[in-house]
């Protein structure tokens, strides 16, 4: 599956909100930073941000996304979100897009409650950024 994962400035939660009853979609995922823990150094703000958000706009059509921590800009809030079918896959697609590229952040597991999968970002030759998931074999 793919889709295009958004990036906010702390509102996303909001902006899903309103695309839900835009599309009168659903809401399949809210993760908080809170919920991992004391793994990253956040303000109180910042845990209740969202850590990544999936909203079903369509039969076949989803957004994802999240709150950022860097800066977001016109231009640089759309990532590529890509799911495959298990790690081999991703581990594959992952390597071949970090080719030329830059590794944002490496293929790893995910922080609780999402550690069921894995995840990891890169932009490749082409400058355009990607997410690549999948659940763990």
């Amino acid at each position: 599956m793919i889709m295009p994962y958004l990036s906010f400035q702390g509102n996303c939660e909001e902006a899903f909100l309103w695309y839900q009853k835009i599309f009168n979609g659903q809401i399949e995922h809210l993760a908080r930073y809170e919920e991992i823990g004391n793994s990253l150094e956040l303000t109180a703000d910042q845990k209740k941000q969202i850590m990544h958000g999936q909203l079903k706009l369509t039969d076949t059509g989803y957004i994802s996304g999240s709150d950022s921590f860097r800066p977001v800009s016109a231009g640089n809030t759309l990532t590529i979100h890509v799911h495959l079918p298990d790690e081999k896959s991703a581990n594959n697609v992952f390597d071949a897009l970090a080719t030329e590229g830059v590794i944002l952040s490496p293929l790893a597991t995910n922080p609780p409650p999402d550690n069921h999968g894995i995840s990891g970002s890169v932009t490749d030759k082409f400058g355009f950024t990607w997410i690549v998931s999948a659940l763990k074999n």
